[in-house]
């Protein structure tokens, strides 16, 4: 086998030495739930690496890398013979620092682009009922975005339940919900958390609800296989009712928050989210939803997505119920 001699006047692609003395020259793309994906000359696909069976990591671009306890580094990544199992970060601010190899839950690659730390998958879903002539349209649009100390998300969803009567179609239910939300790193697994939220529901007769919260967290494990995180503040809540003997509130609320994600369980991710909004200015009221999403990638970057979402209020506008459910099976594709 080849030795690391052979490989060392490499001065552009990043080098893996594998537990097995093979070398591998190419291009790490991104190390995340255990598994490293990098491009090489000799395979027209990604190759996709156990991060545990890498041996040495040799690279001079530069990679956004996070640790176990919230810490991140923007620099690259280097290891030495006399070192097994450790390797050196080397950030411009922060200075150099030797940390475990198994610490390191998350790297990509940051050359500075957009569209390098950008993230996005669309999916799709369509269901049919001949017997009540009834038909459901999905649309689930999901982006992302990683900076050196901070994270932004946007999501988007929309269902659209239509029946047939007397061969005009009609809108039977709708309901549509946007999410704005970003986290900004700080130390020993904490976080500064904000998001705006939007949901208009017929079944809730919402025509709007503007949620829009701040708060702190923290990551109580953090890991290649599963992460739980906590939060908890305030909330500013803003509903606009359809019923227009119904007058608008604006409130004031506090909001805890679990998150839980399982993603190293095959090609199999789950992610369950519970928020809890207690009110402040409306007393006694106590609003909560509830989110449960498995995505299977069973095919190149295609996958399959099943979705559960539960809403409940306990003064909730007359004539709406006090919960609200959804289910959501959709086909999509990642970026």
């Amino acid at each position: 086998m080849p030795g690391w001699n052979t490989v060392s006047a490499q001065t552009i692609a990043d080098t893996l030495v594998m537990n097995n003395e093979n070398v591998l020259v190419g291009e790490i793309k991104e190390m995340t739930h255990g598994v490293l994906q990098m491009k090489t000359k000799y395979s027209d696909s990604d190759l996709k690496l156990k991060w545990d069976h890498i041996k040495q990591i040799h690279t001079q671009r530069f990679f956004i890398i996070y640790l176990e306890k919230g810490i991140h580094y923007y620099g690259t990544l280097n290891t030495k013979k006399n070192q097994p199992g450790k390797i050196y970060l080397f950030d411009f601010q922060k200075g150099e620092a030797l940390v475990p190899q198994g610490k390191i839950i998350y790297l990509k690659e940051a050359d500075q682009t957009f569209i390098s730390r950008l993230s996005l998958d669309i999916s799709l879903g369509y269901s049919l009922a001949k017997a009540n002539n009834t038909s459901q349209f999905i649309t689930r649009v999901n982006s992302g975005y990683l900076a050196n100390v901070y994270s932004v998300r946007i999501n988007y969803s929309m269902n659209r339940n239509f029946q047939t009567v007397d061969d005009t179609l009609k809108t039977k239910i709708r309901r549509t919900e946007a999410n704005f939300a970003g986290k900004y790193f700080l130390k020993k697994s904490w976080f500064l958390t904000g998001s705006a939220n939007l949901l208009s529901s017929t079944e809730q007769k919402l025509n709007l609800r503007t949620t829009t919260l701040f708060g702190v967290g923290n990551f109580l494990i953090n890991d290649h296989v599963h992460y739980l995180s906590i939060s908890g503040g305030g909330v500013w809540n803003i509903e606009r009712y359809s019923e227009n003997d119904q007058p608008d509130k604006n409130s004031l609320e506090a909001f805890f928050n679990i998150e839980y994600v399982l993603f190293n369980f095959g090609d199999l991710n789950i992610n369950t989210n519970l928020d809890i909004y207690p009110g402040i200015t409306e007393k006694g009221r106590l609003r909560s939803d509830f989110n449960l999403n498995m995505k299977y990638k069973f095919i190149a970057d295609f996958f399959i997505n099943l979705g559960f979402t539960y809403n409940f209020d306990n003064q909730p506008v007359a004539g709406a119920p006090k919960w609200d459910y959804l289910f959501e099976t959709t086909i999509g594709w990642e970026l």
